[in-house]
């Protein structure tokens, strides 16, 4: 148990017996290789902070490896890359910045937040939770919360390789500042593979002036399967804008807006 400011160096390596643990309760920043075994887990505490440095290496060391369970802060922005062997399991806040990440699994019900991120997920990556920002995802992605706009970030704009699901739970809260770059001025999520899609997509419109028929791509795919339950073009607090003092009330309909057509679909 950590209780303390714990520093692992980039050559140390840390082993885990099996039906051991690590647990976190304050911060420790660790650029070591850390082997964890079937039934043995990585747990950072509500009040714990783990900050990855240089290469990350979780392993397995078998076929079968214990989890890295985090209900604090994990911030993988200080690694050059690496690889996550075990399951990722987190109800708390992770961030990911730039660099080539691998994991195992993710599975997420709290805050995935990505800046100009790549990462491979072997299995599937689950957000049940709030996810957003700029990224590039090899792998499966499904959505069970909400995919937001990165306001305090360079937006939102993911590139899924792969099946991406919008769960019938899973909303899209996209917004759409200009016209002019995607991402950072309006959200945009390209999937390229099979989108299936069910749920919800709220959209908010900010009040500025634009040529009639001018087209904003908000989701790309190069196949699709269903599709949205609810498209509400409606502000909601989890829309991040940039600039939301330029977002009219609460509600604009898409026949205000000068023939502005934003397509959820190609």
């Amino acid at each position: 148990v950590a209780t303390g400011l714990v520093l692992l160096g980039e050559s140390s390596d840390v082993l885990l017996d099996s039906g051991s643990a690590l647990i976190n309760r304050d911060r420790i920043v660790m650029g070591s290789s850390l082997t964890c075994p079937a039934g043995s887990y990585l747990f950072v505490d509500t009040a714990g902070v783990i900050e990855l440095t240089g290469s990350v290496s979780m392993s397995a060391n078998a076929t079968e490896g214990g989890y890295f369970e985090n209900s604090g802060l994990v911030n993988f922005c200080g690694s050059t890359g690496g690889v996550v062997e075990i399951s990722y399991l987190s109800n708390g806040t992770t961030t990911l910045c730039a660099g080539n990440l691998g994991f195992s699994s993710i599975n997420s019900s709290g805050i995935l937040s990505m800046r100009e991120s790549t990462i491979a997920v072997n299995s599937s990556l689950v957000s049940s939770g709030e996810l957003f920002g700029t990224a590039t995802i090899n792998g499966s992605v499904s959505n069970i919360g909400h995919i937001t706009h990165d306001g305090d970030g360079n937006g939102t704009f993911l590139n899924i390789e792969g099946l991406f699901e919008n769960d019938i739970e899973g909303a899209l809260d996209l917004v759409i500042d200009s016209t002019e770059q995607p991402g950072l001025d309006f959200s945009q999520i390209n999937v390229f593979g099979t989108a299936r899609l069910a749920g919800a997509v709220y959209i908010c419109l900010a009040d500025f002036p634009v040529d009639s028929g001018t087209r904003i791509e908000l989701l790309t795919y190069s196949d699709r399967r269903g599709d949205f339950d609810d498209v509400i073009f409606e502000c909601n607090d989890r829309h991040r804008s940039t600039e939301p003092h330029r977002h009219r009330a609460r509600r604009r309909s898409i026949m205000n807006s000068a023939g502005t057509e934003a397509c959820v679909g190609t």
